[in-house]
């Protein structure tokens, strides 16, 4: 009882198979060989066991193999190789067209039902392919029905041709393997097969399956316009000639037909073609044209008749007036002219024959044409001829022309009056027989011989047949005394101004000229003779402030001398009103609008760009006309300045030089739109007036305009240079500072009246002192700007305890 009682404590799945009560309930119930029960083994077909509840599992079935009942007691039952359950419980092989097979799980074709077959290799769809029927796989697969010029049909699974579908073609031989294979649009196939396409005498065409004509054979043409029995007429007859119904019909002619055109094969007799025209037949009578006579173009132009045509050959009518035929020769027409002949002079066998004459027949009378040499008609009748003989002083070389020549023995020689001699004194100078021996050797004209009297610069006169001076001409002198050479000498010259050997003074700065007999004075450019007095020469530099480009011009204080381009003129060291400056705060503002403690940009030693401030616009002229000169470079930027207006460079000897010195080898410095400095060479500067000018000041005594760097400071002085102004304004660059610090805004503020701006105008009016001291030393430039230090301090304090005074007051 006691031993009972301890089993019923055990562990549920176990049991005593060995009914041992000393070794428990041994056996674990939940194992394959003894699964819910003692000896009872787990053993499902197909599949590998599980007893882990204690009751009999399929843990995994076989490969092949699916527990499809979900029923453990006959294991994995069903098999997954056959057609109904391939690979899977109920998957069932159901190809079209086919019989199937299960291998490796999956569905097969094992063959095609006829007349289909696999021909994509695609088991999914079956045997998708109807070989009786289908043109791409017409009785096997790889058979494709492509029949030429048709639409293909697959009948029985052989190729076969449903109809041809390109216009002109057929199927002649009825095999369906080279398709529609013959084109019934040619000449040979014509509509249908074998229709043979031949018409007569022309080239046939087949192009829409009819037979026409295409061209008609050289020769012939369709007239009756049939196809059927070609081109039928010939048409090189003169009845049909070059086309239809072209009837030859030639005037005085028998005609033929000749490459398509009617033509003459003869003429009428007494007729013939002369203008080579068949369509006017044979036009010409040949027997009394006159322009084609016996034969074309046989003109009857007898010489100088009117002519005839008579049974086809040429007649005289009529002889023209003047003429006659005297040879009795129709060809040559009338021959001979009877008012000019002389062998037949108004008739026919009329000689003309003159005594000592040349004969001509004129208006059918003899005449004499021309004298024998030494021979003349003085009587005027031809009868005579020429009778007279020109060789005596009473006819000499014509008729009744006696010689009778003056101062001269003389003679008729060769048929004309002769000079033998002259009489003594007197000469032939003109070379011309008939008024003898003209001159008289006594005259200017003819004085000793046939030259006249021509003297340099002189009136000449005649003495003894030897040529003289009479007088000389105006401004000219005889100063050799010798006559041959006339007045030699131009008294209105610097070496013989006014009398013989007197040469003009030499006077500074002037060239000399001899004007009228009385030496001048001419100034050299940039000179003046302003006081008027000719013994110190051109006394006046036209390029100083006192006598600027004319004597009456003198420079006002603060401004120079510049002479460029048209001329020397008084400028002030400044930039045009409207010239634009950048801001620091990235505007611009125009250099007119610039007030004291404005901020902009400067150049500083090292040609960097920095900050700097305007200290005071020392000088504005707002209404003032000046000639500025526009610096500008290859890159266009431009600046409007003053001409004596520093520039600082690169590429000369001084860092700052003025317009008048900028070449293309100098460069300027350019500010460009990332605040870096460019250098850029001059391109050119031109000169331009305008009206007002304005000189602000910074700190460096640089300033950017239209973004160039430019000097605030003129060459007042030529040896006043940049740096040397620069050193002169350092008091009011201190003072500008003091008051600065001392919270003044505006040091020097806006001053609305043109001119200098006080203090500078002090400066200014002793500018000669400050300029000498500033070139002279540097401790007198410690001085003077520790003296003006002082002065401006004292001055400001003043005014400080006076308003302070009255406001306390």
């Amino acid at each position: 009882m006691y031993v009972v009682s301890r089993m019923q404590f055990l562990n549920a799945g176990y049991s005593n198979c060995n009914s041992i009560t000393s070794d428990g309930c041994e056996v674990n119930l939940k194992t394959i060989t003894n699964c819910g029960g003692c000896s009872i083994v787990c053993a499902p077909a197909h599949a590998v066991p599980s007893c882990s509840t204690g009751s009999c599992a399929v843990s995994s079935c076989n490969s092949g193999w699916a527990d499809c009942n979900s029923s453990p007691g006959d294991g994995c039952e069903t098999d997954l190789t056959t057609t109904i359950n391939c690979g899977a419980c109920g998957s069932i092989c159901n190809l079209p067209d086919a019989v199937p097979t299960c291998l490796a799980g999956a569905c097969y074709i094992s063959s095609c039902i006829n007349p289909f077959a696999d021909c994509d290799s695609t088991a999914s769809n079956g045997c998708e392919v109807n070989l009786q029927i289908d043109t791409a796989h017409c009785g096997t697969c790889s058979t494709v029905c492509t029949p030429m010029h048709a639409t293909p049909s697959c009948t029985n699974s052989s190729c076969t041709i449903a109809m041809c579908n390109t216009s002109g073609w057929t199927d002649c031989n009825l095999s369906p393997t080279d398709g529609c294979e013959i084109n019934v649009h040619t000449i040979l196939n014509c509509g249908s097969c074998g229709t043979l396409c031949n018409l007569a005498h022309c080239t046939e065409s087949c192009a829409t399956g009819s037979c026409v004509i295409a061209t008609c054979d050289m020769g012939y043409a369709d007239c009756n316009l049939w196809a059927t029995d070609g081109c039928e007429t010939d048409i090189t007859t003169v009845i049909n000639c070059g086309t239809c119904g072209t009837v030859c019909n030639l005037a005085d002619a028998v005609p033929m037909c000749l490459s398509g055109s009617c033509d003459i094969f003869s003429c009428v007799n007494g007729y013939d073609d002369c203008d080579s025209n068949p369509s006017t037949g044979c036009e010409t009578n040949l027997l009394i044209s006159a322009t084609n006579c016996g034969s074309c173009h046989n003109n009857c132009s007898l010489a100088h008749s009117t002519s005839a045509c008579l049974n086809g050959s040429c007649v005289i009518a009529y002889c023209d007036l003047g003429y006659i035929n005297c040879n009795g020769i129709t060809s040559d027409g009338c021959e001979v002219n009877i008012l000019t002949s002389a062998t037949n002079c108004g008739h026919c066998g009329n000689v003309c024959n003159l005594t000592h004459a040349s004969a001509v027949c004129s208006s059918g009378a003899c005449a004499i044409s021309s004298c024998d040499t030494a021979y003349g008609d003085c009587d005027g009748s031809a009868v005579t001829g020429c009778e007279k003989s020109l060789r005596t002083l009473t006819d000499c070389g014509l008729c009744g022309t006696a010689c009778h020549l003056t101062n001269c023995a003389y003679t008729c020689s060769g048929g004309a009056c002769a000079i033998l001699t002259c009489n003594a004194g007197y000469a032939n100078c003109d070379g011309v027989t008939s008024n003898g021996c003209e001159a008289d050797l006594t005259t200017v004209t003819t004085c000793g011989s046939c030259i006249t009297c021509n003297l340099a610069y002189a009136t000449a006169g005649c003495s003894n047949q030897t040529c003289v001076i009479s007088s000389c001409n105006s401004g000219y002198s005889n100063c050799d005394g010798i006559d041959s050479t006339g007045c030699e000498v131009n008294l209105y010259t610097t070496s013989h101004c006014g009398s013989c050997n007197y040469a003009c003074p030499s006077y500074a700065h002037s060239s000399q000229s001899c004007s009228t007999g009385v030496c001048v004075m001419s100034c050299v450019t940039g000179y003046a003779n302003c006081d008027g007095s000719i013994t110190n020469g051109c006394e006046a530099d036209l390029s100083s402030t006192s006598t600027c480009g004319s004597c009456s011009t003198s420079c006002a204080t603060g401004t120079s001398c510049n002479c460029l381009f048209t001329g020397c003129s008084c400028s002030g060291a400044c930039f045009h009103g409207d010239e634009l400056v950048s801001m620091i705060s990235g505007e611009y503002k125009k250099v007119k609008d610039l007030l004291s403690g404005d901020r902009v940009y400067s150049l500083n030693e090292q040609n960097q760009i920095i900050e700097d401030e305007i200290i005071m616009m020392v000088h504005k002229e707002p209404n003032t006309t000046v000639n500025f000169c526009v610096v500008e470079t290859v890159l266009n930027h431009t600046v409007t300045v003053t001409c004596d207006h520093y520039f600082p460079t690169r590429g000369s000897a001084e860092r700052f030089v003025t317009p008048a010195k900028l070449t293309p080898n100098n460069f300027l410095y350019v500010q460009d739109t990332g605040n870096k400095i460019q250098l850029i060479s001059v391109k050119r500067i031109r000169q331009e007036a305008k009206i007002g000018f304005y000189t602000p000041a910074t700190y460096q005594g640089i300033i950017f305009v239209n973004n160039i760097a430019a000097s605030c400071y003129p060459e007042a002085m030529p040896t006043l240079k940049h740096e040397t102004i620069h050193n002169i304004l350092a008091p009011f660059r201190w003072w500008y500072t003091i008051l600065k610090l001392c919270g003044v805004q505006q040091p020097f503020p806006y001053q609305s009246t043109p001119g200098f701006r006080y203090p500078f105008n002090h400066v200014v009016d002793n500018a000669h002192l400050v300029f000498y001291l500033f070139q002279t030393s540097v401790i007198y430039q410690k001085i003077i700007g520790t003296v003006l230090l002082v002065v401006f301090a004292t001055r400001f304090i003043w005014r400080r305890l006076q308003n302070y005074s009255k406001s306390a007051g």
